[in-house]
């Protein structure tokens, strides 16, 4: 995808309205994470949400802060090279929300260097080498679970999906790999996360009926 192609699919991203049932409090969670961001960190949304408690149905938008993020300065302090395309979508938000099934929370440059930082720390990484794990968004009200780049060699760079507090530097890297591959590029987990409204996490994996229960209804 170009910068043109993610410029207009971004625009087109942010401005959709969307309506859905959730028999738990996702809804007002929703509702509360707005408050939240234009409160306290200058965020906006194309709609602002709407909970009605009486049939548990919410409408959204997604909601963000506008970029740029500093998300570039981090991965230089740290030695990490990211794609273009993850460059691109930071340069428009600093911050973004996700509203599907599940809220998936594209991190701002503070929380994404706060992420690396204690996952390295956890993992006894050599603080003069580069990191192989730069984490960039979590799964909201899920207890920390983490999509990440990996730099599995200097030209190849993916996604991962994996629990930071149940994962080893060493599992994601190692010879199991591979059932912690996500995508194979920032463009192809953003577009798949829309298509799929953020489930399954990773291609041919299980979706838990009882934790996301959420239902998409329709459109605006």
């Amino acid at each position: 995808m170009t910068a043109a192609e993610m410029g207009s699919f971004l625009k087109r991203l942010s401005s959709e309205v969307r309506t859905y049932h959730s028999p738990d409090d996702y809804g007002k969670f929703v509702l509360d994470r707005y408050n939240l961001l234009t409160q306290y960190r200058n965020g906006t949304a194309a709609f602002p949400p709407v909970f009605r408690e009486s049939d548990r149905i919410f409408k959204a938008s997604d909601m963000w802060v506008p970029g740029p993020g500093g998300h570039e300065a981090v991965a230089e302090e740290f030695g990490m090279r990211l794609p273009e395309d993850y460059l691109g979508f930071v340069q428009n938000y600093s911050e973004y929300i996700l509203v599907r099934n599940v809220a998936l929370w594209l991190l701002p440059a503070a929380e994404v260097k706060s992420c690396t930082s204690v996952f390295r720390r956890e993992n006894e990484w050599d603080e003069d080498a580069p990191p192989s794990i730069f984490p960039f968004a979590e799964i909201v009200d899920s207890g920390g679970l983490l999509f990440a780049f990996r730099q599995l060699s200097p030209r190849v760079l993916d996604v991962v999906f994996f629990d930071p507090s149940a994962t080893s530097e060493f599992e994601v890297m190692g010879p199991q790999a591979t059932r912690f591959r996500s995508d194979a590029s920032f463009t192809e987990w953003l577009l798949r996360m829309v298509e799929t409204e953020g489930l399954p996490f990773r291609p041919g994996g299980e979706i838990d009926p009882e934790i996301y229960s959420v239902t998409r209804i329709s459109n605006g």
